[in-house]
């Protein structure tokens, strides 16, 4: 039998809304001669009726377009925000890495910040003089402590707001795009941190449009939609329904443009391994997509290309025959023609596929199918499984009098 105390977060059927203006006073000159006029506004619904339940320890995940109401979500979470309709009923202290270096000032120092902002997120100067140098040395900023605020660049000024409000000991740590912030090492530093937090048993709320990310970590993800809970369960099932929504959104957008030929030419992709159709592949396995067209016209010349893309759009590689030196005189009645990757150096996850048919000078599109296919890489031998690709490679051990190796 659960027990009521492990919910740390019970919303119940809150909404949202603003009221945005449709128009704007430029001047003063403008208000002065028309004071008592009333500027139109139009009503944004940013949340409809949302109900959740968040236990103790879950890391939860929230995905979904821009103004699906993810942000805002967080914010009444926060206690930013109050609901116009609904309760949300929290237990447990709230750090919320949602607008970091609140407070800062740009005429003071980092070292004079750091205390600062500190006390504005509730710490006290004994406990800060305490974790001061943790806090410096994990923003990476030794050098420039005494240097004011305003002579930082906004990456630095995040970096130092993350390094401080990381320090906050919290039972709920609300995250929006944070593990974006600074360059890759200190992304890394992080993720090491959250994994940290996790690993304690806190509770975390990430709200990220990385969905590799977020499969990462995330025990649990909501998709919200149009400010609804469109989905909640595994990250995997989640992220995929999300992905697929998108792509038929593309779809449909795409077919309301006049093609160059009205039939469509492309009609599947079937990826293959030993010749059997398959979803899944290992790294290193044998990869052949195969692309089936109709046509009921000679297209002379064509070109097919094809893009591979991680599912949170990053662009892997796109090559097509005209480029890789193949040369197509004419395709006309159906067919298919083989994609082949003898190795497959991706590593884990979930990846999606694009494929194009255009003219001899790569301008005129025949027919696409944008990100509408996809495929799992699960993992093969190799080294690690973090990471995009696998690189091939070799190490070479020396041995000497100062080196032993096992």
């Amino acid at each position: 039998m659960k027990k009521k105390n492990d919910i740390v977060i019970k919303i119940k059927n809150i909404s949202k809304k603003f009221n945005i203006p449709t128009e704007k006073t430029n001047t003063f000159r403008s208000y002065f001669l028309n004071p008592f006029h009333r500027s139109k506004t139009k009503t944004f619904r940013a949340l409809k009726s949302i109900s959740l339940n968040i236990k103790k320890g879950e890391f939860i995940g929230i995905i979904g377009d821009n103004g699906s109401g993810k942000s805002t979500l967080l914010k009444i979470i926060a206690g930013i925000y109050t609901p116009d309709k609904g309760e949300i009923i929290v237990n447990g202290k709230i750090v919320p890495f949602l607008e970091l270096g609140v407070g800062f000032n740009p005429e003071l120092s980092g070292r004079e910040n750091i205390f600062l902002n500190g006390t504005i997120l509730g710490m006290k100067r004994k406990f800060l003089e305490k974790k001061f140098n943790d806090i410096i040395e994990f923003a990476g900023l030794e050098k420039f402590m005494d240097l004011p605020l305003k002579n930082y660049s906004s990456g630095m000024q995040v970096r130092l707001a993350f390094s401080i409000a990381i320090q906050t000991k919290a039972d709920i740590y609300l995250l929006d795009e944070i593990l974006s912030v600074g360059d890759a090492s200190f992304q890394e530093k992080c993720l090491d941190k959250v994994n940290e937090l996790k690993s304690k048993g806190a509770t975390i709320i990430f709200v990220s449009h990385s969905l590799e990310t977020i499969k990462s970590f995330c025990s649990k993800v909501i998709w919200l939609d149009d400010g609804k809970i469109k989905s909640v369960g595994s990250a995997d099932k989640v992220v995929s329904d999300y992905i697929q929504s998108i792509n038929k959104e593309t779809e449909k957008k795409k077919s309301k443009i006049k093609p160059e030929i009205k039939n469509q030419i492309i009609k599947k992709v079937e990826f293959l391994k030993n010749d059997k159709p398959t979803y899944y592949f290992k790294t290193g396995d044998k990869f052949t997509a195969r692309i089936y067209y109709y046509s009921d016209k000679k297209i002379k010349n064509p070109v097919f290309g094809v893009a591979l893309y991680r599912d949170d759009g990053i662009h892997i590689s796109g090559p097509n025959t005209k480029a890789s030196g193949k040369k197509l005189k004419m395709i006309k009645g159906k067919g298919y023609i083989n994609f082949i990757i003898d190795e497959l150096q991706l590593k884990n996850g979930h990846y999606l596929f694009s494929i194009a048919i255009f003219d001899s000078e790569c301008k005129k599109v025949y027919d696409s199918k944008d990100k509408a296919f996809d495929f799992r890489v699960k993992g093969g031998k190799q080294d690690t499984p973090y990471g995009l690709i696998h690189l091939k490679h070799k190490w070479e051990l020396t041995q000497n009098k100062e080196q032993i190796y096992g």
